[in-house]
């Protein structure tokens, strides 16, 4: 998206990085920090995408996830990041996710009887209690210290209901520099429509401090994003799935802004550039296994999952024939990725103006 749309959105976060190290190891140790840089390979992490001088790109935050357990070895990644990393690579963000919902993440967090919890979970676990909550957020904090680097938290509502939504945020607030609400609780998925109202109170709770509130949940066109901004007052909008679905959204939301310096194209035009851009991208993530069957098998699915996971689940904003034709391309036994890549790029050209 940044590389076909540099003018889109302002950043961007990584997936989250999954924190924890053996018990016997001690966070600040240093034998520790051997840890820290195998699930920084692991990852997948390339500290160019965070490099804060590039000119060509928004900048990217670096997303965390752990349990309440785990708190002390955030601490020490982090503090290990600003003492290993050149300063142009270190990240200008580190987000907190404490908004997953999903049971892999979420199912850590074991309850015993008289509700009391065995574990804390990480994700949207960790608003389970406005200990957990503050517990991460502190520890995050202390490994930043003095280094120039925000802070925010993503959360939801709350768990199994939105009952301790203010306590949870407040606490967060305490040290975080803005937290992203997602407008439903764990227990609501993505099924129930998400709770403006109760975005609109969190930014009036904190509205003499120096956290400030970022919107999210059903914004998927530009008149919505001004919505929320005007019903809520929030300080800005965080885009998640409907990014995937409609890649276009943020040059839509700037367009309904008034933002001149946006260039305009037409529907097509806009497929286009997202495809190809996308495809080339995907061919140069790993050039040296180019060739293997494997890298083949890699390009064919990303090339299904984009069909899937956008074209199919916006059909309000592709057109009907598009859909059609994507839905035969779903089921294509096609296996060479460039023969499908040709048949994306012409189904656009011929069901798009």
């Amino acid at each position: 998206l940044a590389t076909a749309f540099p003018d889109s959105f302002d950043e961007a976060t990584t997936e989250f990085l999954r924190l924890t190290i053996p018990n016997e190891i001690q966070p600040l140790s240093h034998r520790a920090s051997r840890c820290y840089r195998g699930m920084f390979n692991s990852f997948g992490y390339d500290p160019m995408e965070l490099k804060s001088n590039r000119k060509d790109f928004p900048p990217i935050a670096l997303q965390l996830m752990m349990e309440a357990e785990q708190a002390e070895v955030a601490k020490g990644f982090l503090e290990w990041i600003f003492s290993e990393l050149d300063p142009s690579f270190r990240p200008h963000r580190i987000d907190i996710n404490m908004g997953c919902p999903s049971k892999c993440t979420t199912s850590r967090g074991q309850v015993l009887k008289g509700g009391q919890h065995k574990r804390s979970g990480a994700g949207s676990s960790l608003l389970r209690s406005p200990d957990y909550v503050e517990t991460v957020t502190r520890a995050v904090h202390e490994g930043i210290g003095e280094n120039n680097c925000c802070l925010s938290v993503k959360m939801r509502l709350g768990f199994d209901n939105d009952l301790l939504f203010e306590r949870n945020l407040l606490a967060a607030a305490q040290y975080a520099d803005f937290v992203q609400i997602h407008g439903r609780t764990k227990a609501d998925g993505y099924s129930k429509p998400a709770r403006w109202e109760r975005i609109q109170e969190a930014k009036e709770l904190l509205q003499n401090s120096n956290c400030r509130v970022v919107g999210n949940g059903d914004i998927t066109s530009g008149e919505q994003a001004r919505e929320l901004v005007d019903k809520t007052g929030v300080d800005g909008i965080m885009i998640g799935r409907a990014a995937v679905s409609n890649p276009f959204i943020f040059k839509d939301i700037r367009h309904a802004y008034g933002d001149g310096n946006s260039e305009h194209r037409s529907p097509r035009d806009n497929y286009l550039l997202f495809i190809d851009t996308y495809f080339q991208n995907l061919k140069r993530l790993h050039p040296k296994h180019k060739g293997k069957p494997s890298f083949e098998r890699m390009l064919r699915s990303k090339l299904k999952q984009i069909i899937a996971n956008g074209f199919l689940t916006n059909v309000e904003v592709v057109p009907p024939k598009l859909v059609k034709s994507m839905t035969d391309l779903l089921t294509t036994s096609e296996y060479c990725s460039d023969r499908i890549y040709e048949s994306i790029r012409t189904a656009i050209e011929e069901c798009c103006v």
